[in-house]
């Protein structure tokens, strides 16, 4: 059987795994963090704190009402009851996932072999002869290591894929290199006053360093209390505090998002702070995917395509087809 690499298990990795399972290629994905959603994702507090326990959506806020197949997906995991509509979110964020955001991939991983804590370093040709052809160098918990595939879908962020293939597909990583992602720096909080009100909360002042707050425990299908917020602080203020300590951070950003709320006195019993470097596609390369010269190696993701959650899907998807249809050209894939 065809044996096809996915790096990636977010959206658009999943995506392409979720064609490609039906085309009877053998495939494995590998997914650098413990759990599957990229930024698609929910953060647990394992501490024995007071928030011991707590979940928040500290990646994407929601997931976006869109068409296509990938509004018929939302649908079927709608009816299933994975994800639930989001009142008084933005078309952006109209679904979340129930109970976690991250529960909404949990069907679309089913039965796939993912190796999570494995970290792709390096994407090169194989040159031995009567094996597969490319050959990825993994960090993994138990060791180093490598791993072989007769195809390769990379869904890493821009700059990551960039470095991954710029040896073996220069062209892919040139491309890579010209996408724009935005970092932002975010604040978990656990509150010790109920707050009520509005759970998706623009704040319109643009001088204040954040940009937005989700009150997570009025999102549909969380608990009620005890009160938490999730705060994405404005671009411009993460890049000036990019490389500040996450523990510096949530106590910089603290009292100004308890100063947001309306509500007095109100303090965290608990904070933390968490930097995505690459949050999102800001200009992204405007294909559904990118392939190398023998079509064998392929990069997909938001940075490409757009930079909602329906864009990661479609350019997963998309790669996904076309990695299918080359290989069956080929002669390679079974049925």
């Amino acid at each position: 059987m065809t044996r096809i690499a996915i790096v990636g298990a977010g959206l658009s990795g999943l995506a392409a795994a979720r064609d490609l399972r039906a085309t009877g290629a053998d495939l494995v994905l590998f997914e650098k963090s413990r759990a599957v959603g990229g930024r698609l994702a929910t953060r647990r507090v394992r501490d024995d704190g007071p928030a011991h326990g707590l979940t928040f959506d500290h990646g994407a806020p929601g997931i976006d009402d869109a068409d296509g197949a990938f509004g018929r997906l939302v649908a079927g995991l709608a009816d299933a009851g994975h994800v639930v509509r989001w009142p008084g979110a933005p078309q952006s964020a109209r679904w979340t996932g129930q109970a976690a955001m991250n529960a909404a991939l949990g069907p679309l991983a089913k039965g796939l072999d993912i190796r999570f804590q494995h970290r792709a370093l390096s994407i090169v040709r194989n040159d031995e002869r009567n094996s597969a052809r490319w050959r990825v160098a993994l960090e993994a918990p138990d060791g180093d290591s490598t791993a072989d595939a007769d195809a390769i879908i990379v869904t890493a962020p821009a700059p990551q894929t960039a470095a991954l293939v710029r040896s073996a597909a220069p062209d892919i990583a040139r491309l890579a290199e010209t996408a724009t992602m935005a970092a932002t720096w975010t604040v978990m909080m656990v509150l010790d006053a109920a707050i009520e009100g509005d759970a998706f909360r623009l704040i319109e002042d643009h001088s204040s360093p954040i940009e937005l707050m989700i009150l997570e425990h009025l999102k549909p299908g969380r608990a009620a209390a005890p009160a938490r917020i999730v705060a994405h602080a404005r671009q411009q203020w993460t890049n000036a505090h990019l490389e500040a300590d996450k523990y510096e951070i949530a106590d910089k950003l603290g009292p100004i998002i308890c100063g947001l709320l309306d509500a007095r006195n109100v303090r965290p019993i608990h904070a933390a702070a968490h930097r995505w470097r690459y949050a999102r596609a800001e200009a992204p390369v405007g294909f559904p995917f990118l392939s190398s010269a023998c079509g064998t190696l392929m990069a997909a993701g938001d940075w490409l395509f757009g930079p909602n959650a329906s864009c990661a899907f479609d350019s997963g998807s998309a790669a996904a087809r076309a990695m299918a249809g080359r290989l069956l050209s080929d002669g390679v894939t079974p049925r």
